[in-house]
């Protein structure tokens, strides 16, 4: 179910007795579904462009158009199934979204950006986004709490 949405009735007003769709929480279980997507994609991304961040050196503007396309839809669907803003783990799941959502709409409109070059602030991020990655990949595969 990639996305949920229940019909709810308006009692008063100009639409009484009308249906109309209202947004439904992601549940714990697709939370971990994605999570099992984002989780090794962070972790595989990361570590990938700390070991060749040379290869950005010689962008050329048709790679980071696939790049950014990439990015870009793969991120949307995220966002669009799980825009879950809570103060638990799932908020990661929606962050990366979200950034990568981002980054996709900004090499969009700048191709031919270079890529910053590589210092403690790339690294941090590298290293943040692994992190995240690892994070996601505990948290699907945890088993659910049974609620008495």
């Amino acid at each position: 179910m990639a996305s949920r949405s229940v019909a709810t009735t308006i009692g008063n007003g100009p639409g009484k007795g009308e249906a109309r769709e209202a947004r439904v929480a992601p549940t714990t279980a697709e939370s971990k579904r994605i999570a099992g997507l984002v989780g090794p994609t962070l972790i595989a991304l990361s570590a990938s462009e700390a070991l060749n961040y040379r290869i950005w050196n010689d962008n050329l503007a048709p790679v980071t158009d696939l790049d950014r396309a990439l990015l870009f839809v793969g991120r949307l669907s995220i966002v669009r199934v799980h825009n879950c803003w809570t103060r638990r783990w799932p908020l990661l799941t929606t962050l990366a979204g979200w950034s990568a959502l981002l980054l996709g709409l900004a090499r969009m409109f700048a191709p031919e950006g270079r890529q910053p070059g590589r210092n403690a602030a790339t690294d941090g991020l590298l290293l943040a986004m692994f992190a995240s990655g690892v994070v996601l990949i505990l948290q699907a595969g945890r088993p659910e709490a049974h609620r008495r």
